[in-house]
């Protein structure tokens, strides 16, 4: 799951280039937020609790769901330099 420094950080740079940011904390949830707002863009944390963001990926674009939406899978390494 993204930290809430980095999931803060990043919902901040969005909204300051402009964008309307929603934040949801875990899988299911952010499914239910993508369907129910119809977003342009999804910005995943790769490791979401309930189930990870290749799954909500993979659920909203299911035939009659968001398969115009544009996503982008987030991971933070685990080392330094990553």
């Amino acid at each position: 799951m993204m930290s809430p420094i980095s999931s803060t950080w990043v919902k901040g740079y969005l909204e300051h280039e402009g964008f309307q940011v929603i934040v949801a904390t875990d899988g299911p949830s952010a499914v239910d937020s993508a369907r129910t707002l119809s977003p342009h863009v999804i910005v995943l944390d790769l490791m979401l609790p309930g189930f990870d963001g290749l799954e909500v990926c993979r659920r909203v674009r299911q035939p009659g769901h968001l398969s115009g939406a544009q996503s982008a899978v987030l991971h933070r390494g685990s080392g330094a330099g990553r």
